[in-house]
Protein backbone atom coordinates (compact mmCIF):
# COMPACT_ATOMS: atom_id res chain seq x y z
CA UNK A 1 0.00 0.00 0.00
CA UNK A 2 2.87 2.36 0.96
CA UNK A 3 4.09 1.94 -2.55
CA UNK A 4 0.83 2.59 -3.89
CA UNK A 5 1.04 5.84 -2.30
CA UNK A 6 4.03 6.88 -3.24
CA UNK A 7 3.04 6.74 -6.64
CA UNK A 8 -0.31 8.77 -6.29
CA UNK A 9 1.83 11.64 -4.63
CA UNK A 10 4.44 11.57 -7.30
CA UNK A 11 1.70 11.54 -10.07
CA UNK A 12 -0.24 14.74 -8.12
CA UNK A 13 3.21 16.44 -7.61
CA UNK A 14 3.81 16.17 -11.83
CA UNK A 15 0.83 18.23 -11.94
CA UNK A 16 3.14 21.25 -11.58
CA UNK A 17 4.81 20.05 -15.24
CA UNK A 18 1.25 19.06 -17.17
CA UNK A 19 1.82 22.23 -19.50
CA UNK A 20 5.09 21.04 -20.65
CA UNK A 21 3.41 17.34 -21.39
CA UNK A 22 3.37 16.08 -24.80
CA UNK A 23 -0.15 16.17 -26.18
CA UNK A 24 -0.70 12.46 -25.78
CA UNK A 25 1.10 12.32 -22.51
CA UNK A 26 -1.15 14.91 -20.80
CA UNK A 27 -4.45 13.37 -22.49
CA UNK A 28 -3.14 9.55 -20.82
CA UNK A 29 -2.40 11.48 -17.40
CA UNK A 30 -6.18 13.67 -17.85
CA UNK A 31 -7.88 10.16 -18.05
CA UNK A 32 -6.23 9.02 -15.19
CA UNK A 33 -6.85 11.05 -13.03
CA UNK A 34 -11.02 11.32 -14.59
CA UNK A 35 -10.56 7.34 -13.70
CA UNK A 36 -8.97 7.73 -10.35
CA UNK A 37 -11.61 10.62 -8.63
CA UNK A 38 -14.35 8.21 -10.84
CA UNK A 39 -13.66 5.16 -9.27
CA UNK A 40 -13.50 6.55 -5.79
CA UNK A 41 -9.41 4.91 -5.95
CA UNK A 42 -7.80 7.97 -3.91
CA UNK A 43 -9.75 9.97 -1.15
CA UNK A 44 -9.40 12.75 1.53
CA UNK A 45 -6.24 14.86 0.64
CA UNK A 46 -4.96 13.25 -2.41
CA UNK A 47 -8.76 13.71 -3.63
CA UNK A 48 -8.58 17.11 -3.09
CA UNK A 49 -5.37 17.70 -5.19
CA UNK A 50 -6.64 15.95 -7.50
CA UNK A 51 -9.75 17.83 -8.10
CA UNK A 52 -7.99 21.04 -7.94
CA UNK A 53 -5.55 20.18 -10.21
CA UNK A 54 -8.80 19.26 -12.88
CA UNK A 55 -10.35 22.88 -11.67
CA UNK A 56 -6.84 24.79 -12.58
CA UNK A 57 -7.41 23.28 -16.13
CA UNK A 58 -10.82 23.99 -16.52
CA UNK A 59 -10.04 27.41 -15.47
CA UNK A 60 -6.98 27.90 -17.94
CA UNK A 61 -9.35 29.18 -20.93
CA UNK A 62 -7.66 30.58 -24.33
CA UNK A 63 -4.37 31.11 -22.94
CA UNK A 64 -3.60 27.66 -22.16
CA UNK A 65 -6.01 25.50 -24.40
CA UNK A 66 -3.73 22.06 -23.33
CA UNK A 67 -4.48 21.59 -19.85
CA UNK A 68 -8.39 23.57 -20.53
CA UNK A 69 -8.72 19.85 -22.51
CA UNK A 70 -6.67 17.89 -19.83
CA UNK A 71 -9.76 19.22 -17.20
CA UNK A 72 -12.57 18.29 -19.48
CA UNK A 73 -11.08 14.67 -20.34
CA UNK A 74 -10.79 14.08 -16.30
CA UNK A 75 -13.88 15.67 -15.53
CA UNK A 76 -16.03 13.69 -18.50
CA UNK A 77 -15.18 10.58 -16.17
CA UNK A 78 -16.37 11.79 -12.87
CA UNK A 79 -19.11 14.25 -14.17
CA UNK A 80 -21.67 11.53 -12.97
CA UNK A 81 -20.65 12.55 -8.98
CA UNK A 82 -21.97 16.09 -9.29
CA UNK A 83 -24.52 15.63 -7.22
CA UNK A 84 -22.11 14.27 -4.12
CA UNK A 85 -19.94 17.32 -4.85
CA UNK A 86 -22.29 20.42 -5.99
CA UNK A 87 -19.76 23.21 -4.60
CA UNK A 88 -17.14 21.78 -7.03
CA UNK A 89 -19.61 21.89 -10.07
CA UNK A 90 -20.56 25.19 -8.92
CA UNK A 91 -16.69 26.09 -9.21
CA UNK A 92 -16.64 24.80 -12.13
CA UNK A 93 -19.73 26.19 -14.03
CA UNK A 94 -18.60 29.61 -12.22
CA UNK A 95 -14.83 29.22 -13.35
CA UNK A 96 -15.49 29.03 -16.83
CA UNK A 97 -18.08 31.36 -17.16
CA UNK A 98 -16.20 34.00 -15.42
CA UNK A 99 -13.03 33.32 -17.39
CA UNK A 100 -15.13 32.93 -20.72
CA UNK A 101 -16.64 36.61 -20.12
CA UNK A 102 -13.62 38.18 -18.74
CA UNK A 103 -12.21 36.52 -22.56
CA UNK A 104 -14.44 38.44 -24.72
CA UNK A 105 -14.20 41.54 -22.45
CA UNK A 106 -10.64 41.85 -22.92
Amino acid sequence: MKMAEGMLFSLLDESRFHEKYPDKELNITANLYGLLIKDEIIEGYPLGLALRCVLAGLKKESDNCKLCSFGIIALQHFKHRAGKWPMYFEHVLHGRSSETAKAHRG
